[in-house]
């Protein structure tokens, strides 16, 4: 192989080099902007199932107003002996 010739190839190699590293810096934006759009979508599944939760947790609020208003007295007793077995769990454990 010639002066001249190692000379080329040298350049030719400069060359792939620099190419690669352009692909590579390309490659990393790439992922990036496909993390990024892993992030929003996560936060909008997030976001709904917050709603959802909330949509839940108010419907079963008003049938609880529902259920109390209906039979006040057997709400009371349910809601005194529920309070006596949280007691009784409490007092076990201290």
């Amino acid at each position: 192989m010639t002066q001249k010739e190692a000379g080329t190839e040298y350049e030719q190699l400069r060359a792939d080099i620099e190419k690669l590293r352009a692909d590579i810096t390309e490659l990393g934006k790439t992922v990036q902007t496909i993390i990024s759009g892993w992030g929003e979508e996560a936060k909008g599944a997030a976001r709904r199932s917050m709603q959802t939760a909330e949509e839940r947790a108010k419907e079963s609020v008003e049938k609880l107003a529902h259920r109390v208003e209906e039979k006040p007295l057997a709400s009371l007793a349910s809601a005194f002996g529920v309070g006596i077995l949280i007691g009784l769990i409490l007092n076990r454990r201290g």
